[in-house]
């Protein structure tokens, strides 16, 4: 063979076996990148939880314990720099309102604030049909009559009376938690439960002072007034700490 042909071949033998060893490199890498991706895949991980069950899942993935959430987490939209990977709790960004427990207390105060905002709207009601209202109501004679008269002074004692009433309805609805507290509140319901049932002892000692009402007025009166100061008396007595 010339030595032209042999340097020819030598050339063309070399360039395809340049091809082989990198065909034969590149079906290696390929043979070791499928290992390593079903090494990958069978590698467990262990992730605590509720059930202690075990998942597979890639090493890439970030190891953290999981927990069950308590009642008041993971409730509504959760803040995003929340949970187990900035080392706390999942935070909700929805506002909870809780309800006031209604227990015997709160359901007595509640009694006694719509018994005393009933005898407030019967006082209205006085102003609105006159002195017949009045003698019903044993407001006494002296009343009606100013009342039949036209003057301002029963209109002005009435609305007076049907203020405090109101008022004390409120301390009754804020002491069993309805409404917002309000300033001594505690002192005030004391004061309340006093004058309900003192009114309803002491009418012997009133009742000169009315001569035209009878005496079925007087045990009745008294009887709705000592109801309503036990109620107000028995729900201050059970919320005592809470108020």
């Amino acid at each position: 063979m010339p030595a032209r042909g042999k340097l020819r071949f030598g050339n063309h033998l070399q360039e395809h076996w340049g091809r082989f060893l990198l065909i034969d490199a590149a079906m290696r890498l390929e043979r070791f990148g499928r290992h390593l991706q079903f090494r990958q895949e069978q590698c467990k991980i262990k992730i605590v939880g509720p059930f202690n069950a075990s998942f597979t899942q890639r090493p890439s993935a970030l190891l953290v314990p999981v927990r069950p959430l308590s009642s008041c987490e993971g409730r509504g939209l959760t803040l995003p720099s929340s949970g187990p990977a900035y080392g706390g709790p999942l935070k909700s960004n929805v506002r909870h309102h809780s309800m006031p427990a209604l227990n015997a207390g709160s359901l007595a105060l509640i009694v006694g604030a719509f018994l005393s905002a009933a005898a407030a709207l019967a006082h209205l009601a006085c102003i609105v049909i006159g002195a017949p209202a009045y003698r019903l109501m044993g407001a006494g004679e002296r009343m009606a009559r100013a009342a039949e008269a036209g003057q301002l002074r029963p209109t002005l004692v009435t609305l007076a009376i049907t203020g405090i009433l109101l008022v004390w309805a409120a301390f009754a609805l804020s002491g069993a938690g309805v409404v917002a507290p309000l300033p001594l509140t505690k002192l005030a319901l004391v004061a309340i439960s006093i004058a309900y049932l003192g009114r309803a002892v002491a009418f012997p000692l009133i009742k000169p002072s009315f001569p035209g009402n009878s005496n079925t007025f007087w045990f009745m009166s008294s009887a709705i007034c000592g109801l309503i100061g036990l109620v107000h008396a028995y729900g201050t007595v059970s919320l005592w700490r809470t108020l």
